[in-house]
């Protein structure tokens, strides 16, 4: 999961899953 994936309009399911890679590898990963 290196590069980030592009879902357009669901916003909230990439917020939700950014909360999950960041929990698991403890990193900032999104951009906001």
């Amino acid at each position: 999961m290196s590069s980030k994936p592009k879902f357009g309009s669901s916003s909230t399911s990439y917020q939700m899953l950014c909360n999950q890679v960041q929990q698991n590898l403890n990193e900032s990963y999104c951009p906001f």
